[in-house]
């Protein structure tokens, strides 16, 4: 019967390099929510209506990795804590869902996720991810 002998070579160095990618896939992934979190946040704040400001100041953004997978969340949100300080009453977190819901100009949620949706996959993500080698 025909014996068959495989002789691997390079493992450790195999091994090394594939770490090494994990560890840079990583870090891309990370950095692509960060940097897509920023983005599309600075459009947000660029296009919402302005009355008193309250909106636009309550505008929020959070970044945040979960250890050592490569998970991230990046959030933009609206401050349930701010009041207008016109009324002193109403709260933007209420009144900018509903400024959302008019649509056109004034849909600043909606229109921030069309706008930048692209921008988000190939300013941001491809350019991350070819770089890795």
């Amino acid at each position: 019967m025909p014996r068959l002998t495989i002789q691997v070579k390079g493992l450790k160095e195999t091994k090394a390099a594939l770490k090494r990618y994990g560890e840079k896939t990583r870090e891309a992934v990370q950095e692509s929510v960060q940097d897509s979190t920023e983005l599309m946040y600075s459009y947000m704040v660029g296009i919402v209506h302005v009355d008193t400001g309250a909106l636009k100041s309550s505008i929020r953004k959070s970044y945040q990795t979960s250890g050592r997978n490569a998970g991230a969340v990046g959030q933009i949100y609206i401050d349930p804590s701010v009041r207008n300080p016109r009324s002193k009453k109403s709260r933007p977190a209420v009144y900018g869902f509903f400024e959302n819901r008019r649509g056109g100009s004034h849909a600043f949620v909606d229109n921030t996720i069309r706008a930048t949706e692209k921008r988000v996959y190939s300013d941001v993500i491809l350019r991350r991810f070819s770089s890795l080698k």
